[in-house]
């Protein structure tokens, strides 16, 4: 398990132990994209997801899980957090899957994107930096929480992502993240 990530992971379980809080004022957002169409699939994306929105409705979460997500579903989805994070105590996002960085800006890949060329990514990934405000109306903690390849998805092997892959971006709020590299976020299953 990388640094980063768990502690991500041991900040929230930490903040959970300390901040009392019920179901309703805890919700989380957690997609899990294995089986894309057009980019390489990622074998345990989905896997960690189901584990990570387990062990989040352990901890009193209320949890929408999307799993192969296409654009639309994770557009429809983070409309629908919106609201629920504005009204929360806790916000959470976890993505797993693929990842990318084009001038600067981060993109988490739906499984339908096909990327053909860098501007694509506006109309067919999510902009992480579209999150941080998301989980930042929560009133307590907002989070996210990434598990991105930092393979290039698209067509060719020019690298755009550079040596970290994703980079983190902070608006008062935690943001972890760890790159992914075949292995499930809680070790090699």
């Amino acid at each position: 398990m990388h640094v980063a990530f768990a502690i991500a992971w041991a900040v929230l379980v930490l903040l959970l132990g300390v901040m009392p809080g019920h179901a309703q004022t805890r919700v989380a957002l957690v997609i899990g994209n294995s089986g894309y169409r057009n980019v390489p699939a990622l074998a345990n994306p989905a896997n960690d997801a189901a584990d990570v929105a387990a062990s989040l409705q352990r901890l009193g979460f209320t949890v929408r899980r999307i799993i192969n997500g296409t654009s639309e579903d994770m557009r429809l989805a983070l409309r629908d957090f919106a609201p629920q994070a504005r009204r929360s105590e806790m916000a959470v996002v976890f993505f797993a899957g693929h990842g990318i960085e084009i001038g600067g800006d981060n993109w988490l890949i739906p499984v339908d994107a096909e990327l053909k060329e860098d501007i694509a990514a506006e109309h067919e990934a999510v902009a992480l930096r579209s999150l941080v405000p998301i989980v930042g109306a929560a009133s307590k903690l907002g989070l996210i929480i990434l598990d991105a390849s930092t393979q290039h998805p698209g067509p060719g092997s020019r690298a755009r992502s550079g040596a970290g892959g994703t980079r983190r971006q902070r608006a008062g709020r935690l943001c972890g993240e760890r790159g992914h590299h075949g292995e499930r976020w809680n070790g090699p299953q």
